[in-house]
């Protein structure tokens, strides 16, 4: 891994004097807080007592950045690394610990998993921002509470509920010729048992480059009757649905000459995109008094999508998808004394149709995953400010391929344990450290290959270590962690065989220090800073460079409150170099700090945001592609937002 001097020095001194990723109620006093947090071990407990790195944004924090998605939102957040082709929201790729979340790290809505059974990457316009109460990112391995594809981490978003009552409509404008429109109201009724939410958003935009239209809506309805205590507890019946629309266009990648020439021009491809996507979700939450919670959801997401598609390659063309996916998770929790007992199992049921038209004439195929997981999660405290967790997981997936003239069915299964400490030595310091084996199965469009023969790929497996602290003094904290994430048979796309493949060992490791320092009643400075190295440890790629993973992720953030009206923020996000071809026959993508802007004023009802993006006009580009020579997808420069909300 190459470093470098300067920088490292540079970002690590502006950690130690700006310290990032805490709130203000954080880091008031000399005592780590007691939050409660649902990701860290899939119910609510206390994210001190957990041996892991758990952030949460809360809705404070958005609201302050004046962030338009979500995608936005994260780009400041500690060792995730975000590559957007357009620069929108609209095609993003999400990377933990330099692990991808198309693949390898799991995006989830209330615990619903976002993933998809093929390699699409989640679709992050799925979740309105104005629907988010808060987000809680799991940096590190999750394979016994998560299962498969939580090897990098979790990012996993909290909606709001019509608990929380009052509504808002608020208008937006932008660079681009952006448009937003949205709408949400909820309340409670029937003596605050029965609540309820409804939003709906609408966006329309061209893009920075040419052929990037955007036409983007999305509704969203839940409630849920909370029932008071009685012979067999109490607790809450909840049921919500989703619709979202979206089209956009997608410009082809630029070649060198191309993108010196024109780094807003299309290129000579294009897709042509067009989402739908329905979800409904129902569940309970019971409560059987202090000892025993019952938690269940059951989701059903269906989703079709149509690319039209032009290209050098495949000519015009017309690509057709279609996603069923139903999932159950029943869990039931126990507290028994100095002991805490998770019991769940997940039950995954996807069905993925592709049909792709093109020059080569048609080709179809039916992929059918059946995906059962059992686990149990111990936490057990014999000390106050200890705490000890172990936990188990048996999860198997079974498979079905049809690709009409070739069919195919197997099955895999794994096995994974984990273990980890978090002991608090000082009221103001705490010590943890975990290990968790991960795993997952190869993807429905990773077991074909182009000429449509089944490739049996072995599960991924791998173990992911991390050793972090925490303390706090007055109103600095500091949060190191040193994390080692090594796997076996990491499942990717060889370009040089033009087929998915088992790859001999790779691994990720490096260590992210952040903090958080209230300078005074009205200044708070944030930042982190992540050093990482993601190489190949055997056959003829030993040493290599992994496509794709900065080495290097630096992210500053400055809030100013000048009264109790006007809040100022500033954002400086460093991304290092990353290598573009895992041969390391081309020359690496080189690093680039991008610097934004953001201000929020409120006025009795009235919240007025604005935001400025890339402020310097930088001309960067954090997604490139390698199929013999790279292929650019150039970042916007300097662009903004400025949205009105009347909030009731």
């Amino acid at each position: 891994m190459k470093f470098h001097p300067l920088k490292n020095a540079l970002a690590l001194a502006c950690c130690c004097a700006t310290m990032p990723a805490f709130s203000a109620a954080q880091i008031e006093g000399e005592v780590i807080e007691d939050e409660v947090v649902v990701t860290a071990t899939r119910s609510p407990y206390s994210i001190d007592k957990v041996p892991m790195r758990v952030r949460v944004i809360s809705a404070e924090s958005i609201e302050l950045s004046a962030a338009k998605t979500v995608e936005e939102l994260l780009r400041s957040e500690g060792s995730l690394q975000v590559r957007d082709s357009l620069g929108n929201g609209r095609n993003v790729g999400i990377s933990v610990r330099g692990l991808g979340a198309g693949q390898n790290a799991l995006i989830m809505v209330d615990g619903r998993r976002l993933n998809n059974s093929d390699l699409s990457e989640p679709d992050l316009t799925a979740i309105a921002l104005k629907d988010v109460e808060r987000i809680e990112v799991l940096e590190g391995g999750a394979g016994v509470l998560f299962g498969d594809q939580a090897v990098g981490g979790v990012v996993n978003v909290i909606t709001r509920q019509g608990r929380q009552p009052g509504g808002s409509v608020g208008v937006g404008i932008g660079s681009y010729d952006a448009r937003n429109y949205q709408v949400s109201h909820g309340n409670t009724v029937l003596d605050d048992k029965l609540d309820y939410r409804f939003s709906a958003q609408r966006d329309d935009a061209e893009g920075y480059r040419d052929e990037t239209d955007i036409d983007y809506q999305n509704f969203r309805a839940e409630g849920g009757y909370s029932y008071g205590a009685g012979d067999y507890g109490d607790g809450r019946l909840f049921l919500e649905a989703q619709k979202t629309d979206s089209d956009y266009l997608l410009p082809g990648a630029l070649l060198d000459f191309q993108l010196d020439a024109d780094r807003r021009g299309a290129g000579s491809s294009f897709n042509d995109y067009a989402i739908d996507a329905t979800v409904y979700r129902t569940g309970i939450d019971h409560r059987f008094g202090d000892v025993a919670s019952l938690l269940a959801a059951y989701a059903k997401r269906d989703e079709d999508v149509r690319i039209d598609g032009r290209s050098l390659s495949f000519g015009e063309s017309q690509t057709l998808q279609s996603r069923q996916v139903e999932m159950l998770d029943p869990r039931l929790v126990l507290n028994l004394g100095d002991w805490r007992v998770t019991l769940g199992t997940d039950v995954e049921n996807f069905d993925y149709e592709l049909q792709i038209n093109s020059l080569f004439g048609l080709s179809q195929s039916e992929h059918t995953h059946k995906r059962r997981s059992e686990y149990l999660q111990v936490i057990y405290s014999p000390l106050e400010d200890l705490q000890i967790s172990a936990g188990y997981r048996h999860a198997r997936v079974d498979v079905d391929v049809n690709g009409g003239y070739f069919q195919a069915n197997y099955d895999d299964s794994v096995n994974v344990k984990q273990i980890g400490v978090s002991y608090r030595l000082a009221d103001n310091l705490r010590l943890y450290a975990n290990r968790d084996e991960t795993f997952r199965f190869a993807l429905a469009d990773e077991n074909v290959d182009f000429m449509g023969n089944v490739v049996a790929l072995n599960p991924q497996e791998g173990v992911a270590y991390e050793l972090g602290g925490e303390w706090q003094l007055a109103s600095l904290a500091l949060n190191l962690v040193l994390f080692d994430h090594a796997i076996e048979n990491e499942i990717g796309y060889d370009p040089v065989i033009f087929a998915n493949v088992n790859f001999d060992d790779t691994r990720r490791r490096g260590a992210t220090l952040d903090g958080a320092w209230q300078i005074s009643d009205s200044i708070e400075a944030r930042a982190s800073y992540t050093a990482m190295e993601a190489e190949f440890e055997a056959g003829n790629l030993d040493g290599n460079r992994t496509p794709s993973v900065a080495e290097e992720l630096g992210k500053l953030m400055l809030a100013w409150s000048l009264s109790d009206s006007l809040r100022l923020y500033a954002e400086t996000i460093y991304t290092g170099s990353v290598s573009v071809d895992m041969t390391g026959g081309a020359p690496e993508l080189g690093g680039y700090t991008v610097y934004n802007l953001a201000a929020s004023y409120r006025w009795q009802d009235l919240l007025v945001r604005a935001r400025l993006n890339n402020i310097l006009g930088k001309e960067y580009t954090e997604l490139v592609t390698f199929f013999g020579t790279p292929a650019y997808y150039p970042s916007p420069e300097e662009n903004a937002t400025l949205s009105v909300e009347y909030r009731f």
